[in-house]
């Protein structure tokens, strides 16, 4: 009797441990994202969770859908839950890397 009581003890807490750590800040995640999605309007420029930056030119909220402008005259349609972020909200960094004026190394001869 005194051994299922400990494992009992044991499993619930285990459980506590799961939902405290994976759960509860998953949960906490979805809502942001769900608030997010609600909060966009024609203009904002965001990131998609696959890096493409864009201005969003039109929404449909019954479909889940948004036209996004990626370049002058290319728009591409994108899931409302692919959209991750606002532009402004998160620091590009450009790059500074110019590989442009380098020189190539040439290949050794045997």
């Amino acid at each position: 009797m005194r051994d299922i009581s400990i494992l009992a003890v044991g499993a619930l807490l285990v459980i506590s441990i799961y939902v405290s750590f994976v759960v509860m800040p998953r949960r906490a995640a979805v809502k942001k994202q769900i608030r997010y999605i609600s909060d966009l309007k024609i203009g904002d420029e965001v990131v998609t969770f696959g890096g493409i930056i864009g201005c969003i030119i039109e929404i449909d909220t019954a479909k889940g859908v948004a036209v996004v402008e990626i370049a002058d005259g290319v728009t591409v349609r994108i899931l409302t839950d692919a959209l991750m972020q606002q532009v402004n909200s998160i620091a590009v960094v450009p790059n500074t890397d110019d590989k442009t004026n380098e020189t190539p190394i040439p290949a050794e001869s045997e």
